[in-house]
């Protein structure tokens, strides 16, 4: 990776931690999340080639605006919920649009995560172990940023909370369903020729999306650092502490996202 593409990098990573601190609809935020979003897409253009990154990108949004809108339609999966967040942004749906790039971004670097560690000899890869893989990623991430998005900031309500600060436990069951969404992309690819190549490429290139999600993990630090005293109410009428919510997100992300980044990175050195 050129020196200055390093130093872009280290500045975008350590401005997701740094930002953590503030509520997620506020500018700066939005804005690293923008620059996020294009750095991925930007990472699958360079890994797979145009075609193969928009065929990527296309098949996580519209399995993710499909189940989206069947879950806050009728509950099924998830939960009942409803989003508030992006009201005033386009939809797909019921969804705000850029849900469905969020989910690409995140969904992308889990692959890789999930892509290395199930990885065999050669770089042979089971479709399935892969998409099992980056499915338990993807939930990972959902279940350190749900509580703390849903129940604290308000950005999309459970309409009868759930045992786990506010969230129902159906919910990470449901993102499971991420697994279709994954291994969709694995039979896309292996039908375009498509691959991850790990060796065509030095391994800071593939350092990119493991450190990306690694820093959504570790974005949970600050706000837990500056988290205010006083509770807030679920879509049950449940109280829950506001520090409580956000140091359950870094436990969670520390038995979790760290793990399974730490492990992508183990593998990635060996490869």
């Amino acid at each position: 990776m050129p020196k200055i593409l390093a130093i872009a990098f280290a500045l975008l990573f350590a401005a997701i931690l740094w930002q953590a601190g503030q509520a997620p609809m506020q500018p700066l935020p939005q804005i690293i999340a923008a620059i996020t979003i294009l750095v991925v897409f930007g990472h699958a253009v360079r890994a797979l080639g145009a075609v193969n990154a928009l065929g990527f990108l296309g098949l996580i949004a519209a399995i993710t605006f499909a189940v989206e809108n069947l879950g806050t339609a009728t509950g099924f999966w998830f939960g009942d919920y409803h989003f508030v967040v992006g009201a005033d942004l386009p939809h797909v749906g019921r969804i705000p649009l850029i849900v469905g790039f969020l989910y690409f971004a995140t969904g992308y670097c889990a692959y890789i995560c999930g892509l290395l560690i199930t990885s065999g000899r050669a770089g042979k890869v089971s479709p399935l172990a892969v998409s099992l893989a980056g499915a338990l990623a993807m939930t990972q991430w959902d279940l350190v940023m749900d509580p703390v998005n849903s129940t604290h900031y308000g950005l999309w309500i459970w309409h009868h909370g759930g045992a786990f600060f506010g969230v129902p436990v159906t919910n990470f069951l449901g993102w499971f369903v991420e697994i279709i969404a994954f291994l969709a992309v694995t039979i896309f690819l292996r039908a375009r020729g498509a691959q991850f190549d790990f060796a065509a490429r030095p391994r800071s290139f593939w350092l990119v999306p493991i450190a990306l999600y690694l820093a959504a993990g570790l974005s949970q630090v600050a706000p837990w650092l500056l988290a205010p005293d006083g509770s807030v109410t679920d879509g049950a009428g449940v109280v829950w502490r506001i520090r409580d919510l956000h140091e359950a997100a870094v436990l969670v992300a520390l038995l979790t996202m760290v793990p399974t980044s730490l492990l992508a990175l183990y593998r990635l050195a060996r490869t």
